[in-house]
């Protein structure tokens, strides 16, 4: 890639690049813990999507970072974070962000979470990882995280009353709630649509940027030109023209 000078500097880049938002997103949810006021509150934490897919991200790109355990399935893993952690970015600047707005520790949580690290991981797929891997049935897996989260989060609001999200909340009238279940519905549909979207979108822009890899590899890989070659056709025209010698002969 032209950002490079070689495949090897690239390398170099990219793992620095993951150990870099490892340590953005790990130090960011270790502090949100922290934060806590006590256990309840900190388990509660483990419930916001936010949370989950952070750490699902430092799971990933600690898993991919250990040459040994890169394979199919951590490389797959991978790909699936980077979409659950840019739905956490999307989610939040469209739906959250008028709302939730701290400062200090908690504001540095916030601007890891919700803008670092989804930027950084979209940074990583486009500059770090292969494409052509993604397939469209993928973006169909890639929600069934998403659509778990919100079927747990209903079953668990309507046992114990929490609702990690207002968009995800029947029981408060809107904007502090949906109102209703099929007010929950509604958005869920429509953000599950614009994820399926997003997801299809990225696999083909995958695919076509996998080819277009292939294409210029082809044309760089094509017959070497320079002195040696030149001096190869020569010979080999000189030959041709001794031999139509001897036939006319």
């Amino acid at each position: 890639m032209f950002f490079f000078r070689d495949a090897r500097s690239r390398a170099k880049v990219g793992k620095a690049w993951k150990i870099a938002i490892v340590a953005t997103s790990g130090s960011a949810t270790a502090a949100q813990l922290l934060l806590a006021r006590d256990a309840t509150q900190a388990l509660n934490l483990l419930s916001y999507y936010t949370i989950q897919s952070n750490l699902l991200v430092v799971a990933a790109l600690l898993a991919v970072l250990v040459p040994a355990r890169r394979n199919s399935l951590t490389e797959a893993l991978l790909r699936a974070s980077t979409f659950w952690i840019i739905i956490t970015g999307t989610v939040f600047l469209f739906l959250l962000s008028s709302v939730y707005r701290p400062s200090g520790i908690a504001g540095y949580v916030n601007i890891a979470h919700h803008y670092a690290t989804p930027l950084a991981m979209l940074v990583n797929w486009a500059l770090f990882e292969e494409k052509g891997k993604s397939r469209s049935r993928d973006a169909l897996l890639w929600l069934a995280y998403p659509l778990g989260f919100l079927a747990f989060s209903l079953l668990r609001g309507r046992i114990d009353g929490f609702y990690p999200y207002w968009f995800i909340d029947p029981t408060k009238a809107f904007p502090k709630g949906m109102g209703s279940y099929g007010g929950v519905a509604m958005v869920s549909a429509g953000l599950a649509a614009i994820m399926l979207s997003g997801g299809l979108a990225v696999s083909a822009m995958s695919r076509r940027l996998a080819r277009y890899a292939r294409r210029d590899a082809s044309r760089e890989g094509g017959a070497p030109h320079g002195p040696s070659s030149d001096a190869a056709a020569g010979f080999e025209k000189s030959g041709r023209a001794s031999s139509e010698e001897e036939g006319v002969r």
